[in-house]
């Protein structure tokens, strides 16, 4: 008799690295849960301390990329920097 082939489970634990989008939302919500957006940041400092928690398998976190993913959580207010077309971002 032919033993079952144990299908692993996705949601418990997958084969190889996590995607892309995976890595950069879990490193947004580090640098969130550490504080470091309590006051205004712009995109580019948002994505320096971010890219610290992004492997070296993946392309670093641009600062265009880093709105995106700070509007997903629903968690942020935005302003233009004064005198600049930047955005800054802060932890509501």
């Amino acid at each position: 008799m032919k033993k079952k082939y144990n299908k692993q489970n996705p949601e418990v634990r997958r084969h190889g690295p996590k995607s892309k989008k995976i890595v950069y939302k879990e490193s947004i919500d580090k640098i969130m849960d550490e504080g470091y957006l309590d006051d205004w940041k712009t995109s580019e400092e948002i994505a320096w301390k971010a890219n610290k928690y992004v492997s070296n398998y993946w392309t670093p976190l641009s600062r265009n990329i880093v709105p995106t993913y700070l509007k997903r959580t629903n968690q942020v207010k935005w302003r233009r920097k004064p005198g600049a077309h930047k955005l800054e971002w802060k932890k509501m």
